[in-house]
């Protein structure tokens, strides 16, 4: 768990999130505490240690708080970003991009989204969209090191 956390107190006390109930909001704020690139891999673990039932997830689901993927356990929190302020795009260097990529997308406000946005990519900055499949398939098909890793890691770093 992190030292430190950074929250938008407007956004979590304004009239999107005044939809939830305070146990989801308690939830919410603890999926902050464990994500990474905006990924929770262990969303019901967290739900189990507050002991919330899991009507408090289907809330922040139902909200749009936190998105999921059929099939995949892991979950990502859309206003990650607006939070942490952190780049939009790090979330294609996480181990979740090859099953996320060209289904998450960022808005300009850094809310992260189903729908595709005009003229923007997975990142919600200028990439193209064919950069960003290059550099996710580099990532996908790494198997040969840490100077491979680090290289490709440069790669996202300088498109931005």
């Amino acid at each position: 768990m992190r030292d430190r956390l950074c929250l938008d107190y407007k956004y979590i006390f304004g009239d999107h999130m005044a939809r939830c109930s305070h146990q989801a909001k308690l939830y919410y704020i603890k999926l902050m505490f464990h994500a990474e690139n905006g990924f929770v891999a262990n969303s019901l673990e967290v739900l189990d240690s507050l002991g919330f039932d899991k009507s408090v997830f289907i809330e922040l689901v139902a909200n749009e708080e936190i998105l999921t993927l059929p099939g995949r356990s892991e979950v990502f929190i859309t206003s990650y970003f607006l939070h942490t302020r952190f780049n939009p795009a790090s979330w294609l260097s996480s181990p979740y991009a090859i099953y996320w990529k060209g289904k998450l997308y960022t808005k300009k406000n850094g809310v992260a989204t189903f729908t595709p946005q005009s003229n923007a990519d997975p990142s919600g900055e200028s990439h193209t969209q064919s950069e960003i499949k290059r550099l996710v398939n580099e990532i996908a098909d790494l198997h040969s090191g840490k100077a491979q890793w680090d290289s490709i890691l440069a790669d996202i770093e300088s498109v931005k």
